[in-house]
């Protein structure tokens, strides 16, 4: 996946945005007018742009209760009170969750907290546990956190099926899926069951 960022991520960030208020009113930068010159076309504008009041992140390599490695991204200042969205970022086939750190910029947006587990090579059909892998890392950051009671998941590749999978599985669990770039629908041996 690299450091691709794709439209569904932007909006995925922009619906993240918008879905919390600001946290003060004293932190919103002031409000400068629009230049009076034509905007630039579309195709020469930046496909991302971390806003001015963008937060500084903690990034943090943690073990899960299977012994399983995820990274944490979060806003370095937590309100207390409010709760905030857990976005899950699976990795590719192959990959660890390490790679799928470049969704660790929806942190910045101080709205979430961003989770990239690593998952077994049998996570694409939800095999090993691996659903009950997510489930439980998200009843553990529960108890951590003041978090919403869905997440949100988005993947790459392998990673798209994982986090397709899991939602048509667990859709009590999911507040929203993006999945990207599947290539194909891989079974375990056409075994796999909803």
């Amino acid at each position: 996946m690299g450091k691709l960022i794709s439209p569904l991520i932007v909006l995925c960030i922009v619906a993240i945005a918008l879905a919390t208020p600001p946290a003060s009113p004293k932190t919103a930068p002031p409000h400068t007018p629009a230049p009076a010159t034509a905007p630039k076309p579309l195709a020469t504008q930046p496909v991302l742009l971390l806003p001015r009041n963008a937060v500084k992140i903690v990034t943090e390599k943690r073990k899960d209760a299977q012994g399983r490695e995820y990274w944490l991204h979060r806003p370095a200042t937590l309100e207390q009170c409010r709760p905030y969205f857990l976005v899950v970022a699976a990795h590719a086939y192959g990959d660890s969750g390490k790679e799928a750190d470049a969704f660790k910029i929806l942190a910045h947006y101080g709205n979430c907290i961003v989770v990239c587990p690593t998952f077994v090579p049998a996570y694409i059909s939800l095999g090993k546990g691996t659903d009950k892998q997510l489930l439980d890392l998200f009843a553990a950051l529960k108890k951590e956190f003041v978090l919403h009671d869905k997440l949100f998941l988005t993947g790459a590749s392998g990673g798209s099926q994982y986090a397709h999978r899991f939602t048509l599985r667990h859709p009590a669990a999911v507040l929203g899926c993006a999945a990207h770039a599947g290539g194909a629908w891989c079974t375990d041996r056409h075994t796999w069951r909803g």
